[in-house]
């Protein structure tokens, strides 16, 4: 899977000693705005690259399974009474 984002961890992002007072207060305020941009983004990336891995996994064993159900290899016809089913 792409990477969406990559936010680099504060303690690599350090404003350079040439830079003025009034320049570090901006750069401190997109450090302070990376920081927490990052917090609520990364669940969400998180989330993103399990549903794309289980939708991964879903595909792979539907394309295995369709060709056996539609050659008559594999049967559903027993999972009517299986708990799964009853759970639904």
């Amino acid at each position: 899977m792409p990477v969406l984002l990559r936010v680099l961890p504060m303690s690599k992002a350090k404003p350079s000693a040439s830079a003025s007072s009034s320049a570090n207060l901006g750069f401190e305020a997109k450090l302070r705005f990376a920081a927490v941009f990052g917090k609520h983004v990364k669940p969400l990336l998180s989330k993103i690259r399990s549903n794309f891995n289980q939708s991964h996994t879903l595909a792979t064993r539907r394309d295995t399974q369709r060709p056996k159900l539609l050659s008559g290899e594999l049967s559903v016809g027993g999972l009517q009474d299986s708990a799964f089913v009853k759970n639904l």
